[in-house]
This record gives structure tokens, C-alpha cells and sequence, in this order.
């Protein structure tokens, strides 16, 4: 039998019938598919025959892993049982999206999936202990991929050295008359590789820069908080502080190791003015505590900060106020940091003051930083 090809146009593909497709992956076949990056070939992991196929066409050995492609990110938890810090936010903010994540399994036969594959299909899906997981961006790939009672993977339509294909048109005629199904829905939306991402510990490396470059991944593989108060000299800077010695002692680490983990804690005043020190009384408190805020910039609050920051917290309600004006989609990550009131702003008083609005911060922050994926 012929290959069969399922012709979708982009825009109407909720009306194309991608059952026959479905089918052939659910009986070991070989399916064509799109993704927003380039056209894949994908095959289930639960049928030993259509690896053995897959591996023909590709030119690929027995030892080479293909990449496991899931429908929601939601379906991560079938296959991997712990994710990293990192790992979460890569997962939240980058899929489904252009992003291969290599996750790092202590034990693979761990994995919710294991057990129910034959040998071929752990080769398949694991090398060594690790396990390459795609979520496509493209409403074709997720509608063939939902709903399968079986592991999938999938790798480039291609020959190992050949031309990798960004539309059906482009499918050498050696992988088109060796599939079982191919699904044509016209040129892939970035016609360029997914980023690989390996996941290692508390951080990541990428394998291969593709669609995201290293500024994107580091972008989404961090967690910003930022702390808002009026000038940016003496409560957000005291709560920067105060936040980071408390984060580096519960993870362990030091507060210099923070940014490499992927968590990012800065401040800004709705009027600071760059440049500024803190203020003497606020440096004075903070290094009876053990720390040096002699190196504090004082920053103004811009939209730009905002967009860029995953958790916001504000000394008052008025620069709640202040932040929705500026940014008015910020209000969803937003809050006043203590939720029993206002801290109230020490400055023109004594260190004393001072002292006191650095307990209620400290005090706040134990609650909110329990509230944060980090």
C-alpha cells in the first residue's frame, strides 16, 4: 500500500479528519506530520517494528534516541516525575513552543511510561538517562498528537546529513514512499530547528541554539522578582536584600549562585531617579543582618522592568496604583508585599525606624517567598 497524504489547509485544519493518521501511529505506522519549526517523522515507541523502520530512513543506529512529542505540557507528568525549578519555568514559559528540553532522569525506569515499553521503545525514547520531550506550537501537530494512548516520538523527516524539510514539498522521495502517512499543511511557520535545552542539577546548557537564541532561554529559564517602593533607597532596596539572603539560605547556596540558578531579585522606586545609594540608615540596618548594600543603584520603575518580572511585590497599595498605570497587564502578578498593610516608609526617621520596617519586611517576606516556584 501507497502513502497515504492528508492535505490541511491552515486556518480550516479543525475540519481535516487526522484519525487516519492517529490510527497508523497506534498500529506501529509511519506518519509525516508539521511543526512550527520543521516536518517531522514520528512513530509510537510502544511498536519494536515501526522503530526499526524509522531507524532505516533516518540512517540512524540503535543507539541513537529519538525525542519524545507530547500535545499539552500538561502531559510532562506522564513521562517525567520530578522537573527542576528551571525546568518549570522552561516548561511554562517556552512551551508549547520551538524548545526541545533534555530532562535528566536519576533511574529512567522511573518514568510513568517506562514499564509498558518493549526494549526497542526504551532505546527509542532514552539515552542513558536522559529523555529529550518536544510540545509543538502548531494546531495540526497538537490535534494529531492528543488523545493517544501511546508514547510518540518523532525526529526530523530527513536522511542524518540530508536537507531537513519545512514543507511536504521538500521530503526527499525516499522518506515520502516509506512512510504510511503524510500530513501536508504547507511551509512550517519558522522553517528553522527547535533550541535543545539540557536540564543538569539546578541549571541547563543548550545543546543546539535554534528558533530561541541564548537571550530567550535565559530569559525564560529565569524567575524576577521585583520589589517597588518610592525612590528606591530605603524599603525595596531593604526587601532586595533582605530576599535574596533569605533565598540563597533556603536553597543552600550562595547569594552569588542565585542568578546562575535561574532567580533574579530586584527593586525600583515609581520615583527613584538611577544612580542613587541607599540611604545610610537602610545600609546601616541591613549590615547589622550580615549584609552589604553598599553597592545599591537606586533604579526608576519602566514598563520594561515590569514586563520582565514574574512576581511584583509593592510597599503600598498607591504603588499598586502606580504599577497597573504603567504596566496595566502587570496587575496579574502584582500584590502588596505585606497583605496586612502598607509598610510605611522610614525615611527622615532613626535607625530605629528603620530597624522596625526591616522585622515587618523580613517578616512579610517569609510568606511570600513560600509562595514562589523557586
Amino acid at each position: 500500500m501507497g502513502t497515504h497524504t492528508i492535505t490541511v489547509e491552515r486556518g480550516a485544519d479543525a475540519a481535516v479528519d487526522l484519525s487516519p493518521a492517529r490510527d497508523v501511529l497506534r498500529a506501529g505506522g509511519l506518519v509525516v506530520f508539521p511543526t512550527e519549526t520543521v516536518y517531522g517523522i514520528a512513530v509510537s515507541a510502544a511498536h519494536p517494528d515501526g522503530i526499526r523502520r524509522l531507524r532505516t530512513i533516518k540512517g540512524a543506529d540503535a543507539s541513537q534516541a529519538f525525542t519524545l512529542h507530547i500535545a499539552r505540557r500538561a502531559d510532562l507528568a506522564h513521562v517525567v516525575p520530578d522537573v527542576s525549578p528551571v525546568g518549570k519555568r522552561l516548561v511554562e514559559k517556552g512551551w508549547p513552543g520551538p524548545m526541545t528540553l533534555v530532562f535528566q532522569l536519576d533511574e529512567p525506569s522511573r518514568s510513568p511510561v517506562y514499564p509498558a515499553l518493549p526494549s526497542e521503545g526504551v532505546e527509542a525514547m532514552f539515552s542513558g538517562a536522559s529523555l529529550g520531550v518536544r510540545c509543538p506550537d502548531d494546531a495540526v501537530a497538537e490535534r494529531l498528537l492528543a488523545d493517544l494512548d501511546v508514547p510518540v516520538v518523532a525526529t526530523s523527516a530527513n536522511r542524518l546529513g540530508g536537507a531537513v524539510p519545512t514543507s511536504a514539498a521538500e521530503l526527499a522521495i525516499d522518506v515520502s514512499s516509506a512512510v504510511d502517512v503524510v500530513i501536508d499543511a504547507g511551509r512550517s511557520r519558522y522553517g528553522r530547528p527547535s533550541t535543545i535545552v539540557a536540564l543538569n542539577g539546578q541549571g541547563y546548557r543548550i545543546q543546539r541554539e535554534g528558533v530561541y537564541d541564548d537571550r530567550t532561554i535565559r530569559r525564560m529559564a529565569s524567575f524576577t522578582i521585583l520589589f517597588v517602593c518610592s525612590g528606591n533607597t530605603c524599603r525595596s532596596p531593604m526587601a532586595e536584600f533582605l530576599a535574596r539572603q533569605a533565598l540563597a539560605q533556603r536553597l543552600g547556596c550562595h547569594e552569588d549562585e542565585l542568578v546562575r540558578r535561574g532567580i533574579v531579585v530586584v527593586s525600583a522606586g515609581t520615583h527613584g531617579y538611577p544612580g542613587g545609594s541607599a540611604s545610610t540608615e537602610a545600609v546601616a540596618v541591613l549590615r547589622n543582618r550580615g549584609i552589604d548594600a553598599g553597592s545599591h543603584r537606586s533604579r526608576a520603575l519602566t514598563a520594561d522592568l515590569l514586563q520582565s518580572a514574574d512576581r511584583i511585590f509593592a510597599m503600598t497599595d498607591g504603588h499598586l496604583e502606580s504599577i497597573r498605570a504603567i504596566l496595566p497587564e502587570a496587575r496579574t502578578k502584582a500584590d502588596r508585599l505585606d497583605p496586612a498593610g502598607d509598610v510605611v516608609d522610614p525615611v527622615g526617621g532613626s535607625v530605629e525606624d528603620y530597624e522596625r520596617c526591616a522585622s515587618r519586611i523580613a517578616d512579610a517576606l517569609k510568606q511570600r517567598l513560600r509562595e514562589l516556584p523557586v
